[in-house]
């Protein structure tokens, strides 16, 4: 019994060991974790880049008029309303010119004397040196006394244009205001538009404060404004995108004006959107956004937007390299949902993790399955 006993003690203390060593070294032998990667070679490129901006329409020109009277006149004929369309050369006003129509006559009186005054003063004059140039003959030949000869001097340097030139110049100008105020009694449509404001009243009465407004809308202007960042990219002639909410409508247009001096209050450079209306659907005032996309020129690499990671420390990706994976930090900068422009942290020799990065940790072992 001891004997058997024995030998079955010495075949554990055997099989026990064996087992042991047996689980060890399958622990040692177990292959390290590979994870399967896709990967890509950055390439340079850009992205397409959109900016969206508000603005109000605008008539593409306004004229204001304002009553060039004198005191108080009366209002005698007011032929439009406010809304009303008016074409270049209508008779919008008229003021009361009786009062204006007397000065001048009067002017016109004063400045036909004084003409005349001073043609016949210029005659005279000439006679006068016409006179002396005989005297100074005779008195050399010796015909007219010494005393005759220096009253015809003393008369032909007796000249006065210079004050009679004064005054008639004085006369032209008071006619040329009358004149000019007679034409101002009427005001008269300066372009085609819509009198989109005034504050003439029927049988009222006009003063320097009184106005009429025509706004041109047979095309429509938009006022926009650019930031430093985008005005490189914004050109004259350039293609743009508007949409009106309140008509539904969407429309085509260009950058018609761009001033590429920063305004000095807001930094900002100012252009401008026309676009015709020829059947006036749009109003002024109306809201528009604006579309605008542009191409911009630089030296980044593009990398789709998944393969690049983040944590505290700001955005990397990973890159392979002999079968490990190395985390490199970058800086980005736009990104169309698709793409991402990267501008440092990586060059064309590297190889970008786009799929599997998710369950890469630095130094593992990774596996290119797809990819450059």
């Amino acid at each position: 019994m001891k004997k058997i006993l024995l030998v079955f003690l010495l075949v554990l203390i055997i099989i026990f060991p064996v087992g042991c060593s047996k689980k060890e070294t399958a622990i040692e032998e177990q292959p390290a974790e590979i994870v399967a990667v896709e990967i890509k070679t950055p390439s340079k490129g850009s992205i397409s880049k959109n900016i969206t901006l508000n603005g109000v329409l605008e008539p593409v020109k306004e004229v204001t008029m304002i009553a060039q009277v004198l005191g108080v006149e009366k209002v005698t004929d007011l032929s439009v309303k406010e809304g009303d369309m008016v074409k270049e050369g209508d008779v919008l006003v008229k003021i009361d010119d009786e009062k204006i129509r007397d000065q001048l006559d009067s002017t016109q009186l004063s400045f036909e004397s004084s003409r005349n005054s001073y043609y016949q003063m210029k005659k005279n004059y000439e006679d006068g040196r016409q006179a002396f140039e005989n005297a100074k003959k005779l008195y050399e030949e010796g015909a007219i006394s010494k005393d005759q000869f220096e009253a015809a001097e003393i008369a032909a340097s007796d000249y006065q244009g210079n004050i009679i030139e004064g005054q008639l110049e004085q006369a032209k100008l008071g006619y040329e205001i009358a004149k000019k105020q007679l034409e101002d009694s009427t005001i008269i449509a300066p372009i085609n538009g819509i009198v989109s404001d005034m504050n003439f009243v029927e049988d009222g009465y006009a003063s320097s404060q009184s106005y009429l407004k025509i706004s041109d809308t047979s095309k429509i202007k938009i006022n926009l404004e650019f930031t430093e960042r985008v005005i490189n990219n914004i050109q004259i002639g350039q293609t743009v995108k508007v949409y009106i909410s309140s008509t539904g409508k969407e429309v085509r247009s260009k950058i018609e004006e761009l001033n590429t001096v920063a305004d000095s209050i807001t930094g900002l450079y100012k252009g401008a959107v026309i676009i015709d209306n020829p059947d006036f659907e749009l109003k002024s005032g109306m809201v528009a956004k604006i579309d605008i996309s542009f191409d911009e020129e630089n030296d980044y690499f593009l990398l789709p937007v998944n393969s690049v990671l983040s944590d505290e420390e700001g955005y990397f990706v990973y890159s392979v390299l002999e079968g490990k994976v190395e985390k490199k930090r970058i800086k980005i900068a736009d990104d169309d949902g698709e793409f991402i422009e990267v501008y440092s942290g990586i060059d064309e020799k590297d190889k970008v993790v786009i799929k599997g990065q998710e369950f890469i940790k630095d130094s593992v072992d990774v596996k290119v399955v797809r990819g450059e």
